[in-house]
């Protein structure tokens, strides 16, 4: 214990012993104030950043310090001021002296809910829960790309529950659920997503698309149906509903619908040769004429990306 004692009196007289070789370093007196106030002397600690901030008023990070080390004085009226300046400069994660900005919004808000104002803590929060979503679909979207799809899904649910009403972060965790076998929890983000917004064509689709993956062959049906007449000429709803028709051994309507599909720009003629989707059909001799209408070249991926595939054998009975 007295070793303890003694190390701690040692490491107090270094800082205050820099701060009698460098008066004029701020630098110094932050390091000195922030010792004090670890050891329990308050007024002391914050006499020293006091004295920080009196050589350089400008510093964000010495306007953060002295904050906390009012509020730890008990001076939350004062702390709240430096506070809002740290926040006022720059409020936004670009650097390790904005992102104090972020910190000191919190601290700000935690000052009113002390006071009881939880509507004035809740409105200044706001913001930062705005930025965290950024954070959290930012680092899911890293993530998927790494392939750490349980991971991806994980963080783009945070951020659907941070931010309601974003259909993106809504879409991206369903893609990443269906990803790792979760179809239901894919099934009712997309759910959530077309009713906030009910005219996009490509929600409705992912939605169809994990419908068939359920092997829910009828409701499937009815959702590529809606992205069709939201989007007449919609390459990968047509083809999927051709998909359904070989399955469920329509033969006419599969091959009207892949007429359709191609002539909404269906390109992938390597896919669809090995598509086990099709098997029933390809001894029909309307096949080949099929495979006739697409020329033997890359097709465009811009028109006709068939994402988020799976075999088709495995989607319906």
């Amino acid at each position: 214990m007295g070793t303890e004692g003694t190390r701690d009196e040692d490491a107090l007289s270094e800082f205050q012993r820099a701060v009698e070789a460098h008066p004029e370093d701020p630098a110094a007196w932050i390091r000195y104030g922030r010792v004090l106030l670890d050891r329990g002397l308050l007024p002391e600690g914050l006499d020293a950043l006091r004295e920080a901030y009196r050589r350089d008023p400008e510093s964000p990070r010495i306007r953060y310090h002295l904050g906390c080390a009012l509020v730890e004085n008990g001076r939350q009226k004062e702390a709240i001021e430096h506070f809002w300046s740290v926040c006022l400069d720059d409020p936004k994660l670009e650097d390790d002296d904005s992102a104090l900005g972020l910190w000191a919004l919190i601290k700000v808000a935690r000052s009113y809910g002390k006071s009881g104002k939880w509507e004035r803590a809740f409105d200044l929060l706001m913001p930062a829960a705005r930025i965290a979503e950024e954070i959290v679909c930012n680092l899911a979207y890293f993530s998927q790309q790494q392939g750490e799809y349980n991971r991806a899904a994980y963080l783009f649910t945070i951020g659907t529950l941070l931010a309601p009403q974003n259909t993106k972060a809504l879409y991206r965790a369903a893609y990443n659920k269906r990803k790792v076998g979760d179809l239901e929890g894919s099934r009712g983000d997309l759910e959530r997503a077309v009713k906030l917004s009910p005219e996009d064509p490509e929600l409705w689709y992912e939605l169809g698309l994990t419908l068939a993956m359920m092997k829910k062959g009828a409701e499937a049906r009815q959702v590529f149906g809606k992205v069709i007449s939201l989007k007449a000429d919609h390459v990968r709803a047509q083809y999927d509903l051709s998909c359904l028709d070989a399955l469920e051994g329509k033969t006419d309507e599969a091959f009207a619908n892949l007429n359709k599909a191609i002539d909404c720009g269906y390109r992938n003629l390597a896919h669809l040769e090995k598509d086990e989707d099709f098997k029933s059909v390809r001894e029909d001799p309307r096949w080949k004429r099929i495979l006739q209408r697409i020329p033997k070249e890359p097709h465009d991926r811009t028109r006709e990306c068939i994402a988020f595939r799976h075999q088709g054998s495995q989607r319906v009975q």
